[in-house]
C-alpha cells in the first residue's frame, strides 16, 4: 500500500472515530433535531389525517433539511454557540416579560403548524400552487438569513442576555439591519401559511410579528445599557428589521 493511500485511510478512520465519539453538546443538538422532526411531522400530518397533504411534505423536507444543515455547521464550527442555542424557550429566559413573550410566541407557533392540517382535511382554503411555492421560497429565504446571522454572530444565544466578552457584530447581515435573525423569522412565519396551503393560518402568523417586535425592543434596551458600543451601532445602522422600512 502506498504511503498516501495509508494516510487517506487513516484520516477517514479518524473522522469516523470522531463521529462515534461525538461530544455531549452535539449529541444533544442532534437529539433535538430528531425530536423536532417527529413533533413537526405529527403536528402537520395528524390533523390532516392523510399522507396526501403534499404541501406539508415539501415544507417538512425543506425545513428539516435546512435545520440539519445549520445544526451540522454550527456543531462543527461554533460549539459554544450551539450550546447557547440549546437553552431557549420561556423557561430559559431570566426576564419575566420575556418569559411571557416567549410563551405567546410558542402558542402561536404551535397554531402555525397545526392549523394547516385541519385546513387541508376540512377544505377551508384554496391556495394556488404558485403561491405555495412562493411560501416555500419565503421560508427558505428566511431560514437562510437566520443562518447567515448565526454564522456571523457567535453571541446569538437562545435567550436575551449579554455574555462575558461579547462585542457588537457589524458585519454580514448586521451591516444592513440590527436584527437579521428576527427578519428571517418573520419571513418564515409569513411564508408558512402559503407553503402549507392555508389562508386561515395567517391568523397565527400575523400576531407573531408584534410578538417579535416586543422581544427585540426589550433586547435593544438591554444591549444599549450593558453592551459597550451598541448605542453607536444603532446610530450607524438605522433599521431594525427591513432596510428603508423600520
Amino acid at each position: 500500500m502506498k504511503g498516501h493511500d495509508f494516510h487517506r485511510i487513516q484520516s477517514a478512520h479518524n473522522v469516523f472515530q470522531k463521529d462515534l465519539t461525538m461530544d455531549p453538546v452535539a449529541k444533544k443538538a442532534w437529539g433535538g433535531v430528531i425530536r423536532l422532526g417527529i413533533i413537526l411531522a405529527t403536528l402537520l400530518f395528524l390533523p390532516a389525517w392523510s399522507p396526501a397533504f403534499w404541501q406539508a411534505w415539501i415544507f417538512f423536507i425543506l425545513f428539516m433539511s435546512l435545520t440539519s444543515f445549520v445544526a451540522a455547521f454550527i456543531a462543527r464550527h461554533d460549539r459554544e454557540l450551539l450550546e447557547s442555542r440549546l437553552r431557549a424557550g420561556p423557561g430559559a429566559e431570566k426576564i419575566k416579560t420575556q418569559q411571557v413573550i416567549q410563551l405567546f410566541a410558542s402558542g402561536f407557533i404551535f397554531l402555525l403548524v397545526i392549523l394547516p392540517g385541519f385546513d387541508f382535511r376540512l377544505h377551508w382554503s384554496s391556495v394556488p400552487t404558485a403561491a405555495v411555492f412562493c411560501g416555500d421560497l419565503l421560508v427558505a429565504t428566511g431560514y437562510w438569513l437566520a443562518f447567515l446571522a448565526l454564522r456571523e454572530n457567535s453571541f446569538a444565544s437562545g435567550t436575551i442576555k449579554v455574555r462575558n466578552g461579547q462585542r457588537v457584530v457589524i458585519s454580514g447581515p448586521y451591516a444592513a439591519v440590527r436584527h437579521p435573525m428576527y427578519t428571517g423569522a418573520i419571513l418564515m412565519f409569513i411564508g408558512t401559511p402559503l407553503a402549507l396551503g392555508s389562508w386561515w393560518t395567517f391568523t397565527a402568523a400575523v400576531p407573531l410579528v408584534p410578538v417579535i417586535i416586543l422581544r427585540l425592543l426589550e433586547e435593544e434596551r438591554l444591549l444599549e445599557g450593558e453592551l459597550f458600543g451598541y448605542a453607536g451601532y444603532c446610530t450607524s445602522v438605522r433599521y431594525r428589521l427591513f432596510p428603508w422600512i423600520w
